[in-house]
């Protein structure tokens, strides 16, 4: 059959047995090719993907295809008046797109297959053909308008208008039949249709009775468990409940052995009370001997020391008048160790010589001879004469240091800054204990100062005997003023301390 014997035809899909390809341009860099093959997938939005795989075609350049196998497809799919067409390059078990092209059936025209492999074209690269119905059909554009329009056919693009068909009596009687027994058939099917939807109903509300039941099962099984973790509680009470019984009967047996005690406890707190209470008087006398023993240890300082006082300033003369006590009441001597006194500081057995032996004044000695015995800590009377104001200004330094040295000891109140006074030397010396480690050597300043010694040694001296002072009228309520001399604070201090030992005194007798 020659182009010219075609009837003009609507191609479908379904009347495709055969494709041709030529002159396929496949990339030099795919190697190991297996072969080429196409897919097939629809127009339009109706477009899911591809349906049809063809078998792979080993020659690459003019890859030939039979009729495929449509048969699975659709009928809607199979009318279908164009396609997409995409071909592949299969490598192993890869596959590389060559090309895809979009072929509308009604565009095609038909070519002789004699003159098909003779014919030129315009687009000799990546050439498909199509055949239908044993036709071979070419896109327009691979022909010369000449060789188009003299040796190619179009296929028709509509269907011809059939002319309007005659039934007879009986026909149109069947057809009535037909018509109605569709309508019967519609009707049943409206029917089961909604039975369906009741059906699917129903199971919906089965289906959710089913999950209320599962909800409840899992429920059940929740109280299950929280009723056996309740028993096991009470189980565990009961066991303690037990427990605390036997701990009651245990004390009940404790109480019982306390009731039996409780004469025996009650004479022993009658007998500690008892010694509680000779113990009380007994502190009470010993408190009486010890403030009575520091007030005539003072007396005996002011005594001591009036003199020395009184030849530093005229004005600062301590009268032995001022003490509130009766000097001629009896001593009670009370046992003391040196422990009592807390000295925790150099040359404490000066202190200590003159706080547990009873003190002898002896009024024949000088003012000289008083300041050797107290800085030396010896009970010579030798004489030492005064050569300068510079060994006399130290050696008051030196007296008045002792003196507060020993006050401080009576107080049992350890001085910040405490002056050394080194026994079994010649002259005393003054120790900066507070600034010790921030000082090369030993920090320690010779009372007894020579015409040539430093005056600023002195000075230091001074001031850190002056802060001892200081320290010591704050601690028994007193304030120093910066304004007036040593001698007259320690004056004031002396009175105070005598003032307040005579009032406690008296309150001790009263």
């Amino acid at each position: 059959m020659t182009i010219l014997d075609v009837p003009e035809v609507t191609l479908r899909l379904r009347h495709l047995n055969g494709i041709k390809g030529r002159g396929f341009a496949v990339n030099k860099e795919l190697t190991d090719l297996s072969g080429v093959m196409f897919a097939i997938s629809l127009l339009g939005p109706e477009n899911f993907g591809y349906f049809y795989m063809s078998r792979v075609c080993e020659n690459v350049n003019y890859p030939e295809w039979d009729t495929p196998d449509l048969s699975d497809c659709q009928r809607w799919i199979l009318a279908s008046k164009g396609a997409v067409f995409t071909f592949f390059a299969v490598q192993g078990h890869t596959n590389t797109m060559l090309f895809e092209m979009t072929v509308h059936f009604s565009g095609l025209v038909g070519i002789d297959a004699e003159v098909h492999a003779a014919h030129s074209t315009l687009t000799p690269v990546n050439e498909v053909y199509f055949q239908f119905s044993g036709v071979l059909y070419s896109p327009p554009n691979y022909l010369q308008q000449t060789t188009c329009s003299m040796q190619c056919v179009r296929p028709r693009h509509i269907f011809r208008v059939s002319p309007k068909l005659s039934y007879d009596f009986e026909e149109l009687q069947r057809f009535i039949v037909n018509a109605e027994v569709m309508h019967h058939q519609t009707s049943r099917m409206k029917t089961m249709m909604q039975s369906m939807n009741m059906l699917q109903t129903s199971l919906s509300g089965i289906l959710n009775l089913s999950a209320k039941r599962e909800a409840g099962l899992v429920e059940l099984d929740l109280m299950k468990c929280r009723l056996r973790a309740a028993k096991a509680d009470v189980e565990e009470l009961r066991s303690r409940l037990g427990q605390l019984s036997d701990q009651r009967s245990l004390v009940e047996d404790m109480l019982e052995h306390i009731a039996c005690g409780r004469a025996v406890i009650s004479e022993r707190i009658s007998t500690v009370s008892r010694a509680t209470s000779r113990t009380g008087s007994y502190m009470m006398k010993l408190d009486r001997a010890i403030s009575f023993r520091i007030s005539q240890l003072i007396h005996q300082l002011v005594e001591i020391f009036g003199t020395e006082l009184g030849a530093l300033d005229p004005k600062n003369t301590v009268s032995p008048d001022t003490m509130t006590e009766d000097v001629t009441r009896p001593i009670i001597f009370v046992p003391l160790s040196p422990s009592h006194l807390n000295l925790d500081y150099p040359n404490s057995a000066i202190v200590r010589q003159h706080t547990t032996e009873t003190v002898i004044a002896d009024h024949s000695l000088s003012t000289n001879q008083t300041v050797n015995v107290v800085a030396n800590g010896s009970g010579t009377k030798s004489v030492n004469s005064v050569e300068s104001d510079f060994v006399l200004a130290a050696s008051k330094l030196g007296m008045i240091a002792q003196l507060l040295r020993f006050v401080a000891a009576v107080l049992s109140h350890p001085l910040r800054h405490p002056l050394d006074l080194t026994e079994g030397t010649s002259r005393a010396k003054v120790t900066d204990y507070l600034a010790q480690e921030l000082v090369e050597g030993e920090p320690n300043f010779p009372l007894y100062l020579s015409r040539s010694s430093l005056l600023p040694a002195y000075k230091h001296a001074v001031s850190l005997l002056n802060r001892d002072l200081a320290d010591l009228r704050a601690f028994v309520g007193l304030s120093t003023s910066v304004e007036e001399t040593t001698t007259w604070n320690l004056r004031t201090f002396l009175q105070h301390c005598l003032s307040e030992k005579g009032h406690k005194e008296h309150e001790v007798n009263l």
